[in-house]
């Protein structure tokens, strides 16, 4: 993410998209985000997030890890995780004090790795988002901060009785066909945090937007195609 100190307008010019090819990566401001100080004093911090972001953010952070795409739904979904994670980084130095092992650092990275087809598709993806080794481990370490924020602050707090599992496993009683309800418990479980997680981390994600101003300055139509190689 780039914290500048250039006006919006300024930014937009500097950085209107690119002709695109399946060898370039188009670049250019989608997003916004302006911080308000404590201190009326101070001026507001801006946070730019470039299209590019976005691309580092499906190559190497997204679930799914999906193909390039020209889905608005999709692209919209992106850009709203993006924007959460920004949202979530300050949250993460604020309360999070033990910051990712180098240890953890390297796991994530072997994971990365794993998500490309081979070597040479993982090689080109970090040419092509402009990213060494030295740069994903930064934002390897900068993803895991936030994930620790949202397993200590949010999903460890959620409590999942009993009645929900077993109402669970009596509604979806067509996907557990031939399993005991012992050996999937666990399973149901597990679904249920994650479920009830995204819906508190969506609210965590909505107070602080509250807190700030979010301008998304381009529609998903004037995005180009997502880099190959993944």
């Amino acid at each position: 993410m780039h914290r500048i100190a250039l006006t919006i307008w300024s930014v937009i010019i500097s950085l209107t998209p690119l002709p695109v090819n399946s060898e370039t990566l188009v670049d250019g401001v989608v997003a916004v985000i302006t911080f308000h100080q404590d201190d009326a004093r101070k001026k507001p911090v801006r946070e730019v997030l470039l299209f590019s972001d976005l691309e580092r953010y499906r190559l190497f952070f997204e679930a799914d890890h999906p193909g390039a795409t020209d889905d608005a739904a999709l692209w919209q979904a992106r850009l709203n995780e993006v924007i959460g994670q920004t949202l979530l980084k300050p949250e993460a130095a604020r309360f999070i004090l033990k910051t990712p092992t180098e240890k953890e650092v390297g796991e994530q990275l072997r994971r990365i790795r794993l998500r490309f087809k081979n070597e040479a598709a993982y090689d080109q993806a970090l040419l092509q988002s402009g990213l060494s080794v030295a740069d994903l481990r930064i934002e390897i370490r900068q993803f895991l901060w936030v994930q620790k924020l949202i397993q200590e602050r949010i999903l460890e707090f959620i409590f999942i009785s009993p009645k929900e599992v077993v109402g669970y496993y009596v509604d979806h009683l067509k996907n557990y066909v031939g399993k005991p309800f012992e050996e999937i418990e666990k399973e149901i479980e597990t679904r249920l945090v994650k479920e009830k997680g995204k819906v508190k981390k969506a609210a965590y994600i909505k107070r602080l937007k509250g807190k700030v101003e979010v301008n998304i300055l381009l529609n998903n139509v004037l995005f180009g195609p997502g880099m190959n190689g993944a």
